[in-house]
């Protein structure tokens, strides 16, 4: 696949499966942009930085055209409209349960303007129709509708511009048939990995509305078209354990789940399985999650010094893969547990992980890491812990403070956001 001699094929590759970013399959550190020429370099730089869970990284690397004359523009403008999706609408679970402010609502519907027709012009070239397409529908469209799946509260939320801009994913049985077909986008760009992605991803939202035999078929059936590749049955690994969990980003959002000692055991065999199966696919990033997961059983489980461990173990790897959010993520975590034992917090973690958040980080996800340590806050308000109750409440409310975009220097980031 070439494109005025520049494009190369395994650089469009690349970045195709970057943009399969649930399937943790391509370490963001790895990834060395610089081999390619422009414009590849620039999107490969940007895909890299939305695996990080870093969409403000990703709209400072790539260009903001105006005209939109060329397919390199065009495929720039996708990239954009996924970075801003991930900036203002993505929290960990993917419960966004918040209705975006006005700012932030503008950004994303500006963002996704015109989409349909750069797909239409980008048809002459399916390679980098399926790139823009994971860019600027499928992935904005997936997190809109695990927020729908995730929450009720989300119908009032977002504003129906913004749900029918995504592909109308407006209640809950909308969003789950969005995802019963392959995308035509997918199904003609050639490759068996992109398909296979879209069964597991739909069989995750099957999970999410408690279909759980038709989650399981799709995982299945998705298997069969990447036959031994040990990164797609970790992801299928990672997605079955979640559903034993039986609730969506329970592990992400550090839920106090009642779980029986029979599903904490099926769920923790599924993530350990994930972890190896990561592991035999270079996939670093894929096993931060795993163990993400891991630390979560142990937390159930009311085992501290195992939560320990898997949470530093977690920390470590996603740091090693790049994976900055989940390093934010863990951060949160790491200081939930700790007004959980009793122990300080540790030092300079909030700051950290806010500045992270303004400079090349998210601003929903942040918000959605404090909305979940304020979920946390409440539950032990009910359950009359009120010292604990009182210090994650804090804590909460420190992360929530609002964060504008800045430089690495911590100076107001000019760049806009879409």
């Amino acid at each position: 696949m070439t494109y005025e001699g520049r494009h190369t094929a395994d650089g469009i590759l690349l970045l195709v499966h970057l943009l399969m970013t649930d399937l943790r399959g391509v370490d963001p550190a790895a990834v060395s942009a610089d081999l390619w020429a422009e414009p590849v370099r620039g999107w490969l730089a940007a895909g890299a930085a939305l695996a990080a869970g870093e969409p403000r990284r990703a709209l400072a690397v790539l260009d903001d055209p105006e005209q939109e004359e060329t397919y390199d523009d065009l495929v720039t403008r996708t990239l954009r409209t996924a970075a801003t999706a991930m900036d203002v609408n993505w929290s960990p679970g993917g419960l966004v349960g918040w209705a975006l402010p006005a700012q932030d609502e503008s950004a994303l519907l500006k963002s996704m303007d015109g989409t349909h027709a750069r797909l239409a012009i980008l048809a002459k070239d399916p390679g980098l129709r399926l790139a823009a397409f994971l860019a600027a529908r499928y992935l904005p469209d997936l997190l809109v509708a695990r927020a729908v799946l995730g929450s009720g509260e989300i119908l009032d939320a977002l504003p129906p511009d913004v749900t029918a801009a995504v592909g109308g994913a407006g209640e809950v049985g909308e969003a789950v048939r969005w995802f019963d077909e392959v995308p035509q986008e997918i199904a003609e760009g050639g490759l068996a990995a992109p398909v296979a992605y879209h069964l597991l991803v739909a069989g995750d939202v099957r999970a999410r509305v408690g279909d759980r035999r038709r989650s399981e078929a799709l995982r299945q059936e998705a298997l069969r078209l990447v036959p031994g590749d040990p990164a797609f049955a970790a992801m299928a690994s990672l997605l079955a354990g979640d559903a034993e969990l039986g609730t969506p980003g329970a592990a992400e959002r550090c839920l106090p789940l009642p779980a029986g000692r029979r599903t904490l055991d099926r769920a923790a065999k599924h993530y350990a399985a994930a972890d190896a199966l990561f592991r035999k696919a270079g996939a670093t990033r894929g096993r931060a999650a795993a163990v993400l997961r891991l630390a979560h059983v142990a937390r159930l489980r009311r085992k501290s010094d195992d939560r320990t461990v898997c949470v530093d173990r977690a920390l470590t790897l996603a740091a090693a893969a790049g994976d900055r959010a989940c390093v934010a993520l863990l951060k949160v975590h790491r200081m939930l547990d700790a007004v959980e034992d009793g122990r300080p917090l540790p030092v300079d973690d909030v700051a950290e992980v806010r500045r992270w958040a303004a400079t090349v980080g998210s601003g929903s996800w942040l918000l959605g890491m404090a909305h979940l340590v304020a979920a946390r806050a409440g539950d032990w308000t009910r359950q009359s812990h009120i010292v604990r109750g009182r210090e994650a409440g804090d804590l909460a409310q420190r992360l929530a403070e609002p964060v504008a975009p800045t430089d690495a220097g911590g100076r107001p980031c000019p760049m806009p956001l879409a």
